[in-house]
């Protein structure tokens, strides 16, 4: 019933929103345009809203012969439920085209198709102990785990087989013997060797002579590994593509697709009202990545307050993304219209070009 309500609710806002647009048009009133701020879309100047939102407008309206209001909206979801309720006839976006939304509001034809990208902070701009506190992963956890393993039971063989005929290296008693023989055990593979204590028996000599074999192999990897992880994470980072987001703690705007770009790869996302406030938190550490539409992520590195964040990985997960309008608007058709025809003769590409450059 209630789902029913929401549905009958929605398409009456349409209808209303449909006769608005028509009597607008009739008395040649200018079209009410809802508008966000966002870094490579829309910005303000003086008041005006520029960018290449605006632009494809200018392409789209020139076309038809329409006149605008710009209304400018603080965020995205303002702006969608400004235009579900008809209170503005065109949302400019450009908006990622997702079932969810179209559940509340109509879009047009898409004005470009593009993707999620991923921005991390550059290695070289994070704190010494970032790299540092990577190091502490599970391989290297697993390593050490198995490293002090060996340690014991080297130590209890050892034990064993001399303390009978070597009471005065490794006593016979067990909390005294197998103090010793720890003491040994790690002795002789961090330097070589134990000079107060022999080994008498032949058995504890052929334990001796395989720990030192194996003591080095398991402490070459041990220091193997941190190397590597300490060089990696310096050089590249650990976050390298989509599949990285995975147990990471991620920054994305709200209302954005990202979050469920994020998590369907079991990330976890902190919203932030702005991309910038996100790629802010990303400078704290309170993120370790930030996620968003490819040109907007392009746009904001240019800035030169944010030239200690790179891009890394490939697009993922890419979407449609269109002007929207309220609910069963005849605008809908008429926008689409003269889309298609603005995508066939290569004036949107154009646009696009202008604005973020050619793409190969």
């Amino acid at each position: 019933m209630h789902r029913s309500r929401h549905l009958l609710a929605t398409a009456l806002a349409g209808l209303l929103a449909g006769a608005a647009w028509a009597a607008a048009a009739a008395e040649g009133q200018p079209l009410k345009v809802g508008v966000y701020e966002l870094p490579g879309i829309v910005s303000l100047e003086g008041g005006r809203p520029v960018g290449i939102a605006i632009d494809f407008w200018r392409e789209i309206a020139d076309r038809l012969g329409l006149e605008a209001t710009f209304v400018v909206e603080k965020d995205i979801a303002t702006l969608v439920a400004d235009t579900a309720a008809g209170r503005v006839d065109v949302m400019l976006g450009p908006l990622a085209v997702t079932e969810a939304r179209e559940r509340q509001i109509d879009f047009t034809h898409a004005l470009l198709t593009s993707g999620m990208r991923i921005v991390v902070p550059d290695r070289e701009a994070r704190s010494w102990f970032v790299p540092l506190a990577s190091v502490f992963s599970r391989e290297l956890l697993g390593v050490a785990l198995a490293i002090v393993a060996l340690v014991i039971v080297t130590a209890h063989l050892l034990w064993f087989v001399e303390r009978f005929r070597n009471g005065r290296a490794f006593p016979p008693g067990y909390r005294e013997g197998i103090r010793e023989a720890i003491w040994w055990s790690i002795s002789t593979v961090m330097t070589g060797g134990c000079d107060n204590k022999s080994i008498e028996t032949t058995a504890g000599r052929a334990v001796a002579i395989v720990w030192i074999l194996g003591g080095i192999a398991a402490i070459a990897t041990l220091t193997g590994t941190i190397a590597a992880k300490l060089t990696a994470e310096q050089v590249t980072g650990s976050i390298h593509g989509p599949r990285d987001l995975a147990g990471r703690m991620v920054g994305i705007m709200e209302g954005s697709v990202a979050a469920q770009a994020v998590r369907s790869r079991g990330g976890s996302v902190l919203s932030y009202p702005r991309l910038k406030d996100a790629l802010a938190a990303a400078r704290l550490g309170e993120v370790e990545a930030v996620v968003h539409e490819n040109h907007i992520m392009q746009a904001l590195l240019l800035e030169p307050e944010n030239a200690s964040f790179r891009l890394v990985g490939p697009i993922f997960d890419t979407y449609d993304f269109a002007m929207a309008v309220p609910p069963g608007s005849p605008l809908r058709e008429t926008l689409s219209t003269a889309i298609l025809a603005a995508r066939e003769d290569g004036s949107l590409k154009r646009i696009i070009e202008r604005s973020f450059g050619r793409e190969d």
